[in-house]
């Protein structure tokens, strides 16, 4: 079920490849930043994860206009 709500939300979203993949291997696989495989910092990491998982709960909520 979150899956698909997720499949269908990134859609709306927009999201770049970048900030989904990013998204997912925190989200989805439980993966450690420390071990991410790209030339990211952890600090754009953690800002782009974060940035998603807001706008995620906030169209969750009911508080995105698109």
């Amino acid at each position: 079920m979150i899956l698909r709500y997720w499949i269908r939300l990134h859609k709306k979203l927009g999201l770049s490849e970048k900030a989904k993949r990013i998204f997912a291997w925190k989200f989805f696989a439980g993966e450690s930043f420390v071990d991410w495989p790209g030339p990211e910092s952890r600090k754009e990491l953690y800002e782009t994860y974060k940035s998603v998982f807001n706008a995620v709960m906030d169209k969750k909520d009911g508080r995105l206009l698109f």
